[in-house]
């Protein structure tokens, strides 16, 4: 994570990779992904995304390994998202409004985060 919250421009960086609960990828073109009618690829029946690294190597199958894998810069930095592939990223977060671009702590208290990330959503 990389920030500069009082600087001339600020902002906050995080690698998306590390700050979700869910990830996975999967190839568009492996004829095994076509899921059933109404559901997600890679969706349990609980709804939650099932955690699927195997594509990538050498990155730990559970999400606690693969966030702390992925916490060491050089880790991090060998790996890139590729478009032949599609990318499953699950979020969760009580506070995290993303449709308002805002943290939501009370009725009565949010805070607009978008400057904060660097021109990215």
């Amino acid at each position: 994570m990389d920030s500069d919250l009082l600087g001339r421009k600020p902002r906050f960086e995080h690698p998306l990779i590390c700050g979700c609960q869910g990830f996975r990828v999967d190839d568009p073109n492996d004829a095994n992904m076509r899921p059933p009618p109404r559901q997600l690829i890679g969706e349990g029946e609980d709804g939650e995304i099932i955690e699927d690294t195997r594509i990538l190597d050498n990155v730990p199958q559970s999400s606690l390994g693969r966030r702390k894998y992925f916490s060491s810069s050089d880790n991090l930095e060998r790996f890139y998202f590729e478009t032949n592939y599609m990318y499953t990223f699950e979020f969760y977060s009580n506070f995290f409004s993303p449709m308002r671009h805002r943290i939501e702590i009370a009725p009565f208290f949010s805070l607009k985060y978008f400057k904060y990330f660097n021109g990215y959503p």
